[in-house]
């Protein structure tokens, strides 16, 4: 993965090369002990392989056999070779709005409120992927696929459960979300930058734009389209628990750090539709714009 740090030195911090009169202080960091791994049923790299492998006989997911089939090509071209007309929401040609509209019109209750909801990976499922047409999936509180799982873990775990999307009736694909809010930081050997506090201290809004570029890089490195970044709080009463990522108390300083969008999701062409959702290329990523503005916890 470019620009990512050998595994050896899994969190890289690059902020003395970037302010060098930032100081910051890691002793109390790696005196604090150890927060065990989460165990769930996906922690094993036998079942991170096996959530990779939809097609796979693996006795992790039992009822994973009969989806496989659908996400195979020969199951794909068997059912092109049945002469079944391409519907409208799946030509990318045609017009946004009718895309839509064709998709709903054919879509039951149950599969839009599937669409709606957004499941962490620790209860994801084959049925709920390919049966109950799940819309969105993420890796919360910095839960990981597996144990010392890989940037090729993370993308095999991605694109498995890609494919079970795409084998639900309508083939709706997924969107798949992690909080890469200071880099890719969940994942072992990806660039750890500062917290937004000591962002907003550099003064330089194109620092942070090139910073949302490599995370951007970095994220889609493993498959994922979705970071729940960046985080545009101006906080004004340091009690307040995140105020770590609040740029400034100063929102016209918090607005110049906006850069950041541009850097993790493309800057739109002039004649880009207003209210559209933007993406350059596989590049980019899709981004939560979390805004919480004058943090007052006065009583």
């Amino acid at each position: 993965m470019p620009g990512v740090a050998p595994p050896q030195t899994p969190r890289r911090l690059l902020a003395a090369r970037a302010w060098p009169a930032l100081r910051i202080t890691v002793a109390a960091v790696s005196r604090a002990p150890r927060r065990p791994p989460h165990r769930t049923h996906l922690t094993s790299p036998a079942r991170c392989g096996a959530l990779s492998s939809p097609s796979s006989t693996s006795p992790v997911w039992p009822e994973q056999k009969q989806y496989s089939d659908f996400c195979s090509p020969a199951g794909m071209a068997a059912a092109e070779g049945q002469g079944e007309e391409r519907p409208l929401y799946k030509d990318p040609s045609a017009p946004v709005e009718a895309r839509v509209r064709d998709l709903l019109g054919r879509m039951t209750l149950r599969e839009k409120a599937g669409q709606m909801a957004q499941i962490e990976l620790s209860v994801a499922s084959p049925r709920a992927l390919a049966e109950l047409g799940v819309g969105s999936l993420l890796n919360g509180g910095g839960r990981p696929p597996c144990d010392g799982a890989s940037p090729s873990d993370w993308a095999g775990v991605v694109d498995g459960m890609q494919r079970l999307a795409l084998s639900s009736r309508l083939a709706v694909p997924i969107i798949y979300g992690i909080d890469a809010v200071h880099g890719n930081n969940n994942v072992i050997g990806a660039t750890i930058f500062p917290h937004n506090v000591g962002l907003g201290a550099s003064r330089d809004p194109e620092l942070v734009r090139k910073i949302g570029e490599a995370t951007a890089l970095e994220v889609r490195a493993t498959g994922m389209h979705w970071t729940f970044a960046p985080c545009v709080a101006v906080c004004r009463d340091s009690r307040w628990g995140r105020c770590y990522e609040s740029y400034s108390e100063d929102p016209d300083i918090v607005r110049s750090f906006t850069t950041i969008v541009a850097g993790l999701q493309g800057q739109p062409p002039a004649d880009h539709p207003h209210g559209y959702p933007f993406l350059h290329s596989v590049r980019y990523l899709l981004i939560q714009f979390p805004v919480l503005w004058d943090q007052d916890l006065t009583v």
